[in-house]
């Protein structure tokens, strides 16, 4: 049988209550959208209308549905997220606090009797792990992150690319609204031996 109960916790601009389902921290689209800075308005709607854009990319243990009762007292059957459901809401999500309500959901929606500490620099871990795959699924990204951490501008760039600078900027547009910025996978590049035009940089691969 299911147990559900209000626990209040500090998010990331007030004081809010989670849903402790069997032991585990969920929070409403209502609760995630104004965390992600939505108007209250269409703060609920608009993450109904984000997770359903990815809906391919939540498990049965990220989002599910259970029945709350609202302000008018009635029972209704309201989405939640938990802290994985949350950390996917804030890749997907592109507002100024979607980095910062990340971090929020893995350290404070972990399980109540997982030690604080412990889960704080593992779920850490593992959201930097996750923006480093997303990186690495892309070598153009992984290839003009590292130029960028060598001081290489636009134009140099797309020099030693073959690409256009405007192509470059787009890039750069698409990883500073995942707020990937500065991210560099500490690992060795797979991406093939640079063309001569590329070998004269120090690419710190």
């Amino acid at each position: 049988m299911s147990t559900l109960s209000l626990v209040p916790v500090t998010a990331p601009h007030a004081t809010t209550e989670v849903i402790d389902l069997n032991g585990q921290r969920w929070i409403t689209a209502e609760q995630a959208g104004l965390a992600l800075g939505y108007q209250s308005a269409t703060a609920r709607q608009g993450i109904i209308k984000l997770f359903n854009r990815h809906r391919d990319e939540f498990a049965a243990e990220d989002s599910t549905e259970v029945k709350l009762t609202s302000n008018d007292g009635k029972q209704r059957l309201t989405r939640i997220f938990s802290k994985t459901g949350c950390i996917k809401l804030g890749f997907f999500s592109n507002t100024p606090q979607s980095k910062q309500f990340r971090h929020w959901a893995a350290q404070v929606l972990s399980a109540p009797h997982v030690p604080a500490v412990q889960d704080t620099t593992a779920e850490a871990e593992r959201v930097k792990q996750l923006e480093a795959a997303i990186i690495a699924a892309n070598p153009l990204w992984d290839r003009l992150l590292r130029m960028r951490q060598s001081g290489l501008v636009s134009r140099e760039m797309a020099g030693a690319l073959g690409i256009s600078i405007s192509t470059v900027e787009k890039q750069f547009r698409q990883m500073r609204a995942l707020k990937l910025i500065g991210r560099v996978p500490n690992r060795k590049s797979s991406l093939p031996p640079p063309r001569r035009a590329e070998a004269q940089l120090d690419l710190g691969v």
